[in-house]
């Protein structure tokens, strides 16, 4: 009951729930600010580059605008604080944290960010891996016919439908919109930065050109 009293009519397509604690993923803050009018300003900078000083660390500041007020926050990402899939995105990583601290702020939403925790990847895939089996050997002469090789196959299968989620109408939307207002072609876009259609994107993969662009429009 506590933690529902922290999300304010979030579309729960967008809250993740672990080990009894909710998440709430950064396009669903989007979501419910555009819900509200949208912001006014959302500003990003840089504050410490990563460098072998300070333990290859990004910080960044975001600052937003919205309804004549102001908030801000800071965002760091570090090796030792990504998903390895994403460690190469230090910047990036610490500008969406930022921003979603920040809009957290504006909209009075108090559970954090699923981009702020380290295993992103492993809550995005909400269901395990079956395990694998181990295949037998026998000395004896068996039929051609072998029935196991066909069920870790259709195993994989099922479990990569399973944790494939795409692209939701709302992000969708957001994309279209934002990038009309810039003059450029979502669809082209999406091609561009991960070599996929629109409505075939993943939606953590959506998530990343919504964030692209925010940060282009600021």
């Amino acid at each position: 009951m506590e933690a529902e009293k922290n999300i304010p009519q979030l579309n729960p397509d967008y809250i993740v729930q672990i080990n009894g604690k909710s998440f709430v993923k950064y396009a669903g803050l989007l979501e419910e600010v555009e819900d509200r009018g949208g912001l006014t300003r959302l500003d990003v900078e840089v504050i410490q580059f990563p460098a072998e000083v300070n333990g290859n660390t990004a910080v960044c500041l975001a600052k937003v605008e919205m309804d004549g007020k102001f908030y801000s926050d800071i965002g760091e990402a570090s090796i030792k604080t990504l998903n390895p899939q994403v460690a190469d995105y230090l910047l990036s990583m610490a500008s969406t944290r930022a921003k979603g601290r920040a809009l957290r702020n504006a909209i009075s939403v108090g559970i954090c960010c699923l981009e702020e925790i380290r295993s992103f990847n492993d809550v995005v895939s909400e269901e395990p891996l079956p395990e694998k089996k181990p295949v037998q050997t026998k000395s004896t002469t068996q039929p051609t016919t072998q029935p196991p090789t066909q069920s870790p196959a259709k195993s994989k299968s099922s479990s990569t439908n399973t944790e494939l989620k795409l692209i939701t109408p709302a992000q969708e939307k957001a994309i279209i919109g934002m990038a009309k207002r810039q003059n450029i072609d979502p669809a082209k876009l999406c091609e561009e930065m991960f070599n996929a259609k629109l409505k075939m994107l993943p939606r953590q993969d959506a998530s990343k050109v919504i964030e692209h662009l925010k940060a282009t429009a600021s």
